[in-house]
């Protein structure tokens, strides 16, 4: 029976090797494979960590035997895509990255490298590769070029495939390494102003209460999308008046809703205006009144989502930012995406003088640059108000100032 052994090879490394003997020409045949263990709770406890890491050498051991295993040097890159989908991917990704991650894997990488060996990617193959993706014709559908966020992307998502690649010991180098991230043309930020956010609410009052409710939390909670739609009423504190984050529905997969945590686990409590809470309070009511009259064909169960499509189950994801479009069109507003109510929100809060810190936490930005970004534009438009205010002191207006006395020399 193959022998195996355990060598640890950094502070959560470690080396696996199955020992089949000898080759024919007498040389030692022994397999090895490299992991990491990135689990905290496993690394603290000795035991866990030792039945861990048995249990990965059982599974290298099945893997060699069954001849499924492929040493690195022999590995192309469509295997190895096999792998990294099966052992990181569907273990470390949320399921919207992993979507997005496999879509510019089938369409743009794997055409590329899918039939070179791992070895043999080296950096002036990524070089090239990302120039290529410049291109006028790069774009799969035939519609011209892509835009500079998504090679930005693409590039994100190979500096992930070949970091993988060099924790497990498959290659010795990333190829990336010493190439330059490609730049991208800067966004900006798009928002509603405060004089447009005050129509948009007055409008709202002349909608059914459920998408009124649900906006004017986008506009003054700045919840995502996903967070509206995962809204339960368990999540309403009605005592403290706040709104507590901590659930997403992004998409839905096979006909099920996919929930999860928020985009960057930021469980967070957004308090909330009085009056927003007492038409919460009276939606409560009327939302019982309507589950007692739907009876058995209530289908929610207990999840009692607060904005839901009928019969209890949550909207599909999208439907939120289909009926916020028809609104904006009906009432003759300027279109941004749902997702900008968020930033509407922080430029809201900015004029209102709210600091930056407590913007984050209350839309739970995870990186500063998106409030940073709003906050540049604000400051320049409140510096330019600030400005005009001096306008009534042009001397060139009549009784603007009185005129100064000559000087004397």
């Amino acid at each position: 029976m193959a022998k195996g052994s355990i060598e640890q090879r950094g502070e959560n490394s470690w080396r696996l090797t199955v020992d089949l003997g000898l080759f024919p020409d007498g040389k030692r045949n022994r397999p090895r494979k490299a992991i990491t263990v990135e689990d905290k709770k496993i690394l603290r406890s000795t035991r866990r960590l030792n039945e861990y890491l048995d249990d990965q050498l059982a599974l290298f051991k099945q893997e060699v035997l069954s001849g499924e295993y492929i040493k690195p040097d022999k590995m192309i890159f469509s295997q190895y895509i096999n792998l990294w989908k099966k052992k990181y991917a569907e273990l470390h990704l949320a399921a919207s990255t992993r979507d997005a991650y496999y879509n510019h894997i089938r369409n743009h990488i794997e055409p590329r490298f899918g039939n070179k060996k791992m070895t043999d990617i080296k950096t002036l193959h990524i070089v090239d590769f990302i120039a290529d993706l410049k291109k006028l014709d790069a774009r799969k559908d035939g519609k011209g070029k892509l835009s500079d966020r998504t090679v930005q992307y693409i590039y994100a998502v190979m500096q992930n495939l070949f970091t993988v690649a060099v924790k497990w010991e498959l290659i010795k180098n990333n190829p990336l390494e010493k190439t330059d991230r490609p730049k991208a043309k800067k966004v900006k930020a798009k928002f509603y102003e405060s004089e447009e956010v005050t129509k948009i609410i007055n409008a709202l009052y002349k909608e059914p209460i459920h998408w009124r409710l649900m906006m004017l939390t986008a506009i003054i909670g700045g919840l995502r999308r996903a967070e509206l739609v995962a809204l339960r009423w368990s999540h309403v504190e009605f005592n403290h008046k706040q709104i507590f984050v901590e659930k997403s529905i992004p998409l839905k997969r096979k006909g099920v809703n996919y929930e999860k945590g928020t985009k960057n686990d930021d469980e967070r409590y957004v308090d909330m205006p009085n009056w927003l809470m007492e038409e919460f309070n009276d939606f409560r009511k009327e939302w019982l009144k309507q589950r007692e009259a739907t009876g058995d064909k209530w289908k929610g169960e207990e999840n009692e989502y607060v904005f839901h499509a009928g019969y209890g189950t949550p909207f599909y994801y999208t439907h939120p930012t289909a009926w916020w479009k028809m609104f904006t069109e009906r009432h003759k507003f300027s279109y941004y995406s749902l997702h900008k109510l968020r930033h509407t929100s922080v430029t809201v809060l900015i004029e209102k003088g709210a600091s930056i810190k407590s913007i984050q936490e209350r839309v739970g930005h995870k990186q500063t640059q998106t409030t940073t970004d709003i906050y540049a534009h604000v400051t320049k438009k409140l510096s330019r108000e600030v400005a005009n205010l001096f306008d009534e002191l042009d001397p060139a207006k009549e009784n603007s100032v009185p005129n100064p006395s000559p000087i004397k020399i």
